[in-house]
């Protein structure tokens, strides 16, 4: 864990100012990059030389500079600190900065589907979007238009973007912030001029680079398409920059903000960041630029996250100031054919194995015959094979991911002795699949599963044969929302995504390694999600700037959604909600053809509590004529994200959407004339319905229409999407307690009799009661599971004897500090793209202490834990105090329980010289602390019950000597249980000058660990800190 949140909270604490504020995100937010500090500065300061002059202070104290901007916009360094340091010390006293603000990783996005399966042809994803009229009736081809993609790089080589880079070609201007070999094994940036990507498996900048501005027209030879295509937006400049390196698996949040400024400040007016992350808050740096550039005119997209699987509220970005955009799936594909009964269905073969003969027939055998009529979710997930596959291949519906995907389910093929796999998908078409890397595996569409379960069921052996010829399919799930794609709102209930673009089954460029590395056959795939989406709506952005112009933010928002056409739940007659879809999916040639706008174009109504008790829309008529609109709402489908008595967020497969609970609105007028180029303003009230239960929080929407009522076209009517929740959000549960689908779903997985959140027994996992005892010799598990996002949170352990013993342990409180979260987000039943699982935490009564940051095993006695976690919309600081206002946060308590030891105290004895490794062998009995002095290295030493021994730390680093300083040896041992082999090398004997965080290495020396007794559950799990400190 990182801790430096502590140093500003511990400060406030004390009555003392940090001297360089906190900006964004505390150090424990999920993904915080160890030691690395973005320092901000007023524009028209040299921050680097600022940072550099400061550190010049401290030549003991190592640092790197990462990345930095000084430009109109902004102006910041981003360091590595690697070193021993203190926050409070060596950044919070750099003199002339404004701020710091801690750097998270992001993943690299992954998009669903990977394979070459092209559209039929340039018209088909073209023809639902508005972008094949816009073409033809308004000239729109992006021409004079920057539009820049942050990403993995571009392969600007691929004649379909230009072949070239600079000046007067496609790709025409960019940067790599990174280098090659930056990633998550390596942080250090190396910078250069070139982004170019000839290196990632997935070449996912330039598949993004190739659905903005790609153009396949007239290309021969090795990279002449499957079929020609042309991007959304042929004729825009396109700007590179390179986050990612070559392994493309993470970037900080540091470079992403730097490559924004950086965009912005080459004149892009349209930036592409096809990245998620699950739910957020705006505070994170890159959210921030976002906002600031959108403001002056360069206008920002994020992809929505891939995260649809685990229902409402997984939504990212959550930024005002930028666009999140939504998945719609394509009209048409082509892909590889699986043949039955002579007849073709869709499929696509595994990632890991997909090595079918062509022409290939296979015997089948179904795994559960009345998998689809019962709608079973997790066939092939749980429990052993209990059919007989040998030689043959089995069937297995798909269903939802929070059970387990390809790979489980093909294993499960594998363990029933088959000789192939096939998954059959739930829905419509089928996804993309990793599969078995031991047997060949693919996926079917739903209507081919069926196909061969009509076959079974009537007695008859179907013909099933593995084709590598490609067929045309329509996709049945086309113009309707992708089945990934994250549902808002966000944590605060802004109505997120903003609209929706093309992003299911998209053909487009890649690199030639990429083509390689994945086995593809030809320099072109086909990728699925939101990260497709989001540069198809920036090419429709280009194209609506292109023909209107410069745009601010809120105008070029107000011309996309206003014009998008919202689209139906798929095979329902329901209006999805605008938490799936937001305004619906991008039109350009209506967007662009607009001569009204209708501002703000949404509206987010919070909670019932929480609603304003007015609202207000601007209708501006830009048009020649006088006009009057008529105003009405169209009710979409309302999403059930919980069920009665369960406070856990529900996943897809049991999340409803229903036609009830609906707002009533009452508007000033709902018909007004609007003079030619002036406005008006509607005023309108909301009142959100009543659930029939408190506990449900239905989240509600819809669309207010503007109709011109003297336009000649019907489909030009004027949509605002709006969504609330109704309810009290602030008395949702953050912390799961009672949730009869968690204790079905996820404890089993777990094999765990409970799963609320709580302090539980080792032994057999039952919540710690009243005056029951946790064991430090077996420890205790917490159970951590957030039902909703928090903004901030924390474990505290509270000692709640009458002694001093936490002050003589060397606590300054009696309250410690076990874990803390910011944000605390919420799980689902299994782990997502970005959504994780809730966790299960180790815990053998150690603390940090809440001022000094330092690591103590707790004083034997008696104890509780408090879950204490920020509200939804609780307010508070954006690094909350503890106490700033009690009616802010949700706290659970357990009861008190007492800490023992029955682990016999443990004698540590050293012996060597100022050469070779320290041997050092742990027992039982019990002896007195020993010493050492001179240079050579002979004590002994005693720490008795572990939880009395303190100021421990393990040290990789090895010299030949121990100083001759008169030091006790502290031997931790954190007893899990474990039982390692008789001995164990790798450790380390410390000497230090001080203690804590400040101390200062004198030097260490290696030792050897022979294990006997009750040592040996301490060095085993790697867990045993020996340290020589100061007395």
């Amino acid at each position: 864990m990182n801790f430096l949140l502590l140093s500003s909270i511990a400060a406030l604490l004390a009555g003392t100012e940090a001297k360089l504020p906190l900006v964004g995100q505390p150090s424990t937010a999920v993904g915080t990059l160890s030691d690395a500090y973005l320092i901000n500065c007023a524009i028209g300061i040299d921050c680097v030389s600022l940072v550099q002059t400061h550190f010049a202070q401290f030549p003991t104290v190592d640092y790197n500079i990462r990345t930095s901007i000084n430009n109109k916009f902004a102006s910041f360094v981003s360091v590595n600190v690697p070193g021993r340091h203190s926050v409070n010390t060596h950044i919070e006293s750099i003199a002339g900065a404004d701020s710091y603000s801690y750097i998270r990783t992001r993943s690299a996005p992954k998009p669903f589907t990977v394979s070459s399966t092209p559209l039929l042809t340039n018209e088909t994803i073209h023809s639902i979007t508005g972008v094949n009229d816009a073409r033809k009736y308004l000239g729109a081809t992006g021409k004079g238009v920057k539009v820049a993609v942050i990403d993995t790089g571009v392969y600007y080589l691929h004649p379909a973007l230009g072949g070239c880079f600079g000046p007067g070609c496609k790709v025409a201007f960019g940067y790599d912030l990174v280098g090659d070999n930056y990633g998550a094994a390596n942080s250090t940036t190396v910078p250069d001029s070139d982004p170019l990507d000839n290196c990632t498996t997935e070449s996912h900048g330039t598949h993004v680079a190739g659905i903005i501005a790609g153009d396949t027209i007239g290309i021969t030879g090795e990279f002449k398409p499957a079929f020609d295509f042309t991007g959304v937006a042929p004729e825009v400049t396109i700007g590179a920059y390179r986050i990612f390196g070559c392994p493309g698996d993470n970037t900080g949040t540091d470079v992403i903000t730097a490559a924004i400024y950086m965009a912005a400040e080459d004149g892009a007016d349209v930036i592409n960041l096809s990245l998620g992350g699950g739910p957020s808050f705006p505070e994170d740096p890159d959210q921030m630029a976002s906002a600031i550039v959108g403001r002056q005119g360069h206008i920002v997209s994020w992809s929505n996250g891939n995260d649809g699987g685990s229902g409402a509220f997984s939504a990212s970005p959550s930024s005002p100031g930028s666009f999140g955009i939504a998945s719609f799936d394509n009209v048409q594909a082509i892909g590889p054919t699986v043949y039955v009964d002579d007849l073709p269905y869709q499929s696509d073969r595994g990632v890991n194995n997909g090595n079918f003969d062509d022409n290939q027939v296979l015997e089948i055998v179904v795994n559960n015959i009345d998998a689809d009529a019962e709608d079973i979710q997790n066939d092939g997930c749980t429990g052993t094979p209990t059919v007989n596959a040998t030689g043959k291949a089995l069937l297995i519906r798909w269903g939802s991911t929070t059970y387990g995907g390809s790979v489980k389910r093909c294993t499960f093929a594998v363990n029933a002795g088959a000789i192939a796999c096939i998954l059959y998908s739930n829905t419509g078409a089928p996804v993309s699949i990793s599969g078995s890397a031991v047997i060949p595996s693919v996926m079917i569409s739903h209507a081919g599963g069926l196909a061969i379960l009509d076959d079974v069921k009537a007695g008859k052996t179907p013909k099933v044969v593995v084709s590598q010829q490609r067929n045309a399919f329509a996709m049945d799930t086309a113009g309707t929302v992708s089945d990934y794609s994250s549902l808002g709102l966000s944590p605060e209930l802004l109505l997120k995504p903003d609209v929706g673009g093309i992003g299911g089954m998209v053909y487009s460029t890649i690199s030639p390694h990429a083509n390689a590395a994945q086995d593809i056959g030809e320099n072109y795939g086909t990728y699925s999600g939101t990260s497709m989406a989001s540069p198809y709506v920036c090419g429709v952005l280009a194209l609506l700037i292109q023909k209107k112009g410069p745009l601010s933010f809120d105008a070029a928002r107000g011309f996309i959604q206003n014009n998008a056409k919202p689209a139906v739940v798929y095979n329902s007659s329901l209006i999805n909600s605008p938490v799936a879809q937001g305004a619906g999916l991008v039109n350009a040639y209506y967007s662009i053809a607009a001569e009204t706008l209708v501002l703000p174009s949404s509206f987010s109504f919070n909670d019932t509590v929480h609603i304003s008790n007015s609202y207000s829309l601007t209708i501006l008529n830009n048009q020649t004529t006088d006009t009057v609109y008529e105003i009405s709402v169209s009710n979409a489908a309302t999403i059930n994200p919980y069920n009665h008595g369960d406070d856990f967020t529900l996943d897809s497969t049991t999340t409803t959407f229903t036609d009830d609970n609906h707002a009533s609105f009452t508007f000033s007028t709902t018909k007004v004339a609007v003079s030619a180029g002036s406005s008006q303003v509607v005023t309108f009230s909301v009142v959100p319905p009543t659930p029939q239960y408190s506990d449900l929080y239905p989240i509600y929407g819809g669309f207010i229409k503007v109709v011109d009522t003297q336009s000649e076209d019907e489909l030009n009517s004027i949509s605002i999407p709006f969504a609330g929740v109704a309810g009290d959000w602030n008395e949702k549960p953050v912390w799961s307690t009672n949730s009869p689908s968690l204790l079905a779903r996820y404890a089993p997985s777990q094999q765990i009799p409970y799963a609320a959140t709580g302090v539980y027994d080792a032994n057999n996992f039952f919540p710690v009661g009243l005056n029951n005892s946790i064991d430090v010799s077996s420890g205790a598990y917490i159970l951590v599971a957030p039902a909703a996002t928090s903004r901030w949170a924390e474990i505290l352990v509270t000692y709640m004897g009458n002694d001093d013993a936490m002050n003589v342990t060397g606590f300054t409180s009696n309250t410690a500090l076990i874990n803390n979260y910011a944000p605390l987000q919420r799980v689902s039943y299994a782990a997502d793209q970005s959504i994780q699982a809730p966790s299960i935490l180790q815990w053998a009564g150690d603390a940090y202490d809440l001022q000094t940051e330092e690591h103590f095993f707790l004083p034997l006695g008696p104890y509780k834990v408090q879950f204490i976690a920020l509200k939804p919309l609780g307010g508070g600081s954006l690094v909350p105090l503890r106490r700033d206002s009690a009616s802010n946060y949700q706290t659970l308590e357990t009861a008190v329980f007492n800490l023992v030891n029955s682990t016999a105290a443990i004698t540590t004895t050293t012996a060597g010289s100022s050469s070779g490794a320290t041997t050092v062998t742990t027992g039982g009995s019990s002896a007195s602390p020993g010493t050492v002095s001179g240079t050579t290295a002979v004590a002994t030493a005693t720490t008795g019950p572990v939880s009395t021994a303190t100021n421990a730390f393990t040290t990789t680093a090895s010299v030949d000597t121990v100083a001759p300083t008169t030091s006790k040896i502290v031997v931790t041992t954190v007893p899990y249980g474990y039982f390692p082999p008789a001995a164990t090398t790798g450790y380390s004997v410390v000497t230090t000058k001080g203690y804590g965080p400040a101390a200062e290495i004198v030097s260490t020396t290696s030792v050897n660990v022979l294990n006997s007794g009750c040592g040996k559950a301490a060095v085993a799990a790697g867990l045993a800190m020996v340290g020589l400190f100061m007395i």
